[in-house]
């Protein structure tokens, strides 16, 4: 019994960054999938890989509105990096900051995500008509999506 349940214990208690930002953004997309179809109005993901930062908006916010977002952004751990944000051509999607649309209709910005903790790279997929974001461990490039 010991043999299976220390290595589960072990587990439970050692916390992954990595993880925990992957199901972090996940459960953002997953949010903003359900309000835009409910709100009918196009929600936003955004993506500061220079700060490391993460949060949402919404069409209707005021600019005063978006920076309150903006400063209450979810921060990822420090050894977790974004390391790139693309659209399925392999194009590049920063300025300041990456943003993906989930649009009213129930569509989003075709988009590719990579997250990377030391070697770890984890890219999320962001699929125009998917429900849910595609995720797979290590850097998959844009001509392997399709």
């Amino acid at each position: 019994m010991t043999l299976f349940a220390v290595p589960a214990l072990r587990d439970a208690f050692e916390s992954n960054p990595l993880k925990t930002s992957v199901t972090r953004i996940v459960a953002a997309s997953s949010r903003l999938d359900h309000e835009a179809a409910r709100e009918r109005m196009d929600m936003m993901l955004h993506l500061d890989a220079d700060e490391g930062r993460v949060w949402t908006t919404s069409a209707d916010m005021t600019p005063e509105a978006r920076q309150d977002c903006r400063k209450h952004a979810l921060k990822l751990p420090k050894d977790v990096r974004i390391a790139g944000v693309n659209r399925f051509d392999g194009t590049a999607l920063y300025d300041d900051e990456a943003v993906i649309r989930f649009h009213s209709r129930g569509y989003r910005d075709p988009s590719i995500v990579y997250l990377v903790r030391g070697d770890n790279y984890v890219t999320l997929i962001f699929e125009p008509f998917l429900p849910g974001v595609i995720v797979r461990e290590g850097r998959v490039r844009h001509d392997e999506i399709r």
